[in-house]
């Protein structure tokens, strides 16, 4: 688009572009916050969810030397 035509004189005004905003229509970006990530693997995901329903403690209690590689298997 080069500009839009006067109706008054038939002269062409020229445009800045297609639907630009104006360096004083634009807002600033809110300041930038501290993002923090937590990784857990399916391994410790698992093992809580051992600890909530108990399979934990039975293991213990039933094989109390070999509980944690039984735990893994489970």
């Amino acid at each position: 688009m080069i500009g839009k035509l006067d109706p008054e004189t038939g002269e062409v005004i020229p445009t800045d572009g297609r639907m630009k905003k104006k360096k004083d229509d634009v807002k600033p970006l809110p300041p930038l916050t501290e993002i923090q990530r937590l990784f857990y693997g399916a391994t410790d995901v698992l093992a809580q969810i051992a600890k909530q329903v108990g399979l934990t403690d039975d293991l213990k209690a039933i094989f109390p030397k070999d509980y944690a590689s039984l735990l893994s298997l489970a």
